[in-house]
This record gives structure tokens, C-alpha cells and sequence, in this order.
């Protein structure tokens, strides 16, 4: 639901559009000028303007630059007729959500009103993030996907035997096993990380982390954690060099033994019925199981490390992050997991110079191909002018109910001479013959206001 200022001088268009405001659930004050606008906006914040650019009294182009001024968060839509092209482009580069022509398409507007809603309220969530206390953790989330692994891994801090880390890339096995360490009382003992995926073949070998045997007593100074990651890639050799190693030091684990902890992101038990992981080893390095949640499944999480990353990586001063940016980060599945979005706030921090956060900033499978992309040589005001009154143009003679230019140059406010001198112009001759009729092989769009 929106609280929507409605400005337009036409009594007919006014009733129209509250009406169908109104019936989507949004609240609708009304405005017949600009001055009585400017009074609303000065008594309440408003989530959205829609006003007309010509109004009584006070224009739509200066109600938009006060409202700007007074309230930067309020959505603001133009609705522009042919005559006030390069303002409406102007406005659009100053800021405004979306400008539409007239006869504004009623479907298109409840559309964007619709995706305003879905913005504002990633916004709203995301701002009470960023304002509740962020808890010391390193293990960040408090989905119960998260909730369920912190429980799991605090209980087998206290433990000595085998863990085995579960989950797919990017998720934060190695984290989890940090933290599992961190939290027991080998704390102030090495952490040693292998990766087996970098290993030649044969090349295992844990005794030099190990105290020798007969040294070992209760007594002993507690030791740290192996911790073995991409398990799943060692070669059959080092499976047996390590099924040895975990025989003479892991079977009747203690404080004075090393803390033995794998992870993977395949699926260990589908490769021992495949032959090519042993069976016995995989029953020793699976005492206990952590597994670490996707993503995917950590529901309103994303928004706490998308805060978390920011921070983080902007510090001592992150920036703010736009409405479309965020709805972009919430609907995107993230199949890279927690790196993949640290990667992404690395991308936009990058693209933005410290600037606020905006679509044009994301990565692109994130915001999608049709985002604008920031680049050194941008499009003219002209050009875009042009861009615009050449579909304006189009549009407005294939939509016609006439087949008279004199009509369509009238409702224009042009000339019948202008209107044809334009259209030649622009190259629409192909599509429109000399009476405004469409040929034969141009279809009718639909009525969709340029984007």
C-alpha cells in the first residue's frame, strides 16, 4: 500500500486514476493545481507524486524540483505531453522514477506502481537492518537455517571426534570450521588448513602438525585442528595415506590430539558407491556432520550480509543503497552462494567510487541486461530528445483513431507540414504512409509508455 499524491487539472483524468489507485489498495490524495500540491507536500510525506507537467498555478516541473528538496525519497512520475519532451528528460536525469506520455496507459502506471511497492518495502526492511545492533559473530545470520548450524557447531566445539563440513561452493565451509575452532578449547592452538584439491598425488602427510605419540598424555597442552578442505578431491593414494594417519591419531581422540575436521561440496557417499572414495575413510571423517545452508535457504540473511559486506568493505563509510539496487539483490538466487554476493558488493563498491549503490553498479546477471551500464561517453541531452520524439511520434500515428495527419498534427500542437517534415525526418515513412495510416507489414504496439 502507497500513499500517492495525485496532481492533474483534468476532472475526468483525476477521477479516473484515483479511482484505480485507489482500488489497488493504495491511499490517493488528490491536487487540481500545483500550489495545492505544494501545500500537501508540505503538510505530509507522500511515498509517491504522479503529476501532470502543465498544472495551474504552479508547474509539474517545479512541484518536482521542491518535492525533491523537501522529501529525496519520494518517488516522483511525470505524465508529459509532446510539447515538454526535453523537460521530461531533463527530469528523468534529475531523478524522477518514470515519465509517461499522454494518454497515459492506466495498466502500464498501476505496473510501476506495483514495483514502487515491492522496492519501498525491501527498503523498509533493509533500513531496519542496518539499524539493530549487529551481534559479534563471525558466523553471520539469523535465519533458522543459520540458527539450526550455530547450535550444531557450539555443541561440537566441546567434542573431540571428526567433523565433516557439508555444503555447496561459496557457503562458508571454511568459516564454520574457523569458527568450531574458535570456539573450543583449542582455541589458542594452530589452525592448519590443507587443500587436497592442491595436492600432488602421494603428497599427504599430517605429522608434522602431530606430537609424537608417546608424547601425547592427557596432561598435554590441548591441540589445534587439521583442517582438511575439497576432501573429495584426494587421490586414492592419499585417501589411504590419510585413513593411516586418522587410525594411529583420530580413533580415541583427546584434548592432547589433533581436532580432524574435512569439508566438501560433493556428495561423499554417492562417490564411495562410485568407487572412487573410500568407504572406511568416509565413516571416519563423518563422526559428526555440519551442514552449512545455501543461500537460498537462509531467507531474510541475504539482506544482514548485504549490510554486513558493506559495511565491511566501505568502512569508515559505507554508502547507501538504491531501492532498484536492493529489489535487484533480493531477486537474484545467488547460485555462487554468500561469495558470490561478497563478490557482487565488491563490484558495485568498485563501479559506485563511493557513491550510493545503484542498478547500473551491479553486476549484470544481478541486475539484468537491460540496466543501464556506467560508461565515460553517456547520451546527450539532444540525443536523447531525439530518441524520444521519434517514438513519441510513432507511437502517436500508429495509435491514431484517424487517418487524418490534420488531426494528429492538432492533437500534437504542430503543423500538418511539421508533423509530415518530422516524419520523413525521423525515417517513419517505411512505417506510416502519407495519410498516418500504418502499412501493411508495420504491426500496432501496444501502448506502452518509452521506457
Amino acid at each position: 500500500m502507497l500513499d500517492v499524491l495525485l496532481v492533474e487539472d483534468e476532472p475526468s483524468i483525476l477521477a479516473l486514476f484515483s479511482e484505480a489507485l485507489s482500488s489497488r489498495g493504495h491511499r490517493v490524495v488528490t491536487a487540481t493545481d500545483g500550489l495545492s500540491g505544494l501545500a500537501l507536500l508540505e503538510s505530509r510525506v507522500f511515498d509517491v507524486v504522479i503529476s501532470d507537467v502543465r498544472l495551474p498555478r504552479v508547474n509539474g516541473l517545479d512541484l518536482f524540483h521542491r518535492a525533491r528538496a523537501k522529501a529525496p525519497a519520494t518517488r516522483f512520475i511525470i505524465m508529459t505531453a509532446y510539447a515538454t519532451v526535453e523537460d521530461a528528460v531533463n527530469v528523468m536525469k534529475e531523478g524522477a522514477v518514470d515519465y509517461f506520455t499522454k494518454p497515459v496507459d492506466l495498466t502500464e502506471l498501476l505496473a510501476l506502481l506495483d514495483r514502487i511497492e515491492r522496492e519501498l518495502l525491501v527498503t523498509r526492511r533493509f533500513d531496519k537492518v542496518r539499524t539493530e545492533p549487529k551481534p559479534d559473530a563471525r558466523l553471520i545470520g539469523r535465519s533458522p537455517a543459520m540458527t539450526r548450524l550455530i547450535e550444531l557447531l557450539n555443541r561440537f566445539a566441546a567434542a573431540h571426534d571428526p567433523v565433516l563440513i557439508t555444503g555447496e561452493s561459496g557457503t562458508g565451509k571454511e568459516l564454520a570450521a574457523r569458527e568450531l575452532h574458535r570456539v573450543s578449547h583449542r582455541t589458542e592452538a594452530p589452525f592448519v588448513a590443507i587443500n587436497c584439491a592442491t595436492l600432488s598425488d602421494g603428497a599427504f602427510d599430517a605429522e608434522p602438525f602431530v606430537a609424537p605419540a608417546g608424547k601425547r598424555n592427557a596432561a598435554a597442552k590441548p591441540a589445534g585442528t587439521l583442517f582438511l578442505d575439497e576432501v573429495a578431491e584426494l587421490s586414492p593414494s592419499a585417501q589411504t595415506l590419510l585413513l593411516k594417519w586418522v587410525e594411529e591419531h583420530g580413533e580415541n581422540a583427546d584434548a592432547s590430539s589433533p581436532r580432524l575436521v574435512s569439508a566438501t561440496h560433493r556428495n561423499l557417499r554417492a562417490l564411495v558407491a562410485e568407487g572412487r572414495f573410500r568407504e572406511d575413510l568416509y565413516f571416519r571423517l563423518k563422526v559428526l556432520e555440519l551442514p552449512v545452508p545455501p543461500l537460498r535457504d537462509r531467507g531474510g540473511d541475504l539482506m544482514v550480509l548485504l549490510d554486513h559486506f558493506v559495511r565491511r568493505l566501505a568502512a569508515p563509510h559505507p554508502p547507501e543503497i538504491s531501492a532498484r539496487a536492493l529489489a535487484a539483490f533480493t531477486q537474484y538466487p545467488f547460485p555462487g552462494n554468500v561469495r558470490e554476493l561478497e563478490h557482487a558488493v565488491r563490484y558495485a563498491l568498485t563501479l559506485s567510487a563511493g557513491a550510493e549503490i545503484d542498478l547500473p553498479h551491479l553486476p549484470e546477471e544481478i541486475a539484468g541486461p537491460a540496466a543501464p551500464r556506467p560508461g565515460p561517453s553517456p547520451r546527450s541531452l539532444p540525443e536523447a530528445v531525439r530518441e524520444f520524439e521519434r517514438e513519441y511520434l510513432r507511437r502517436a500515428m500508429l495509435r491514431s483513431q484517424t487517418s487524418r495527419r490534420a488531426s494528429v498534427a492538432e492533437a500534437l500542437g504542430i503543423s500538418r507540414k511539421n508533423l509530415w517534415e518530422k516524419i520523413r525526418g525521423y525515417g517513419l515513412t517505411g512505417e506510416i504512409d502519407a495519410d498516418g495510416n500504418p502499412t501493411p507489414s508495420t504491426p500496432v504496439p501496444a501502448v506502452t509508455p518509452p521506457k
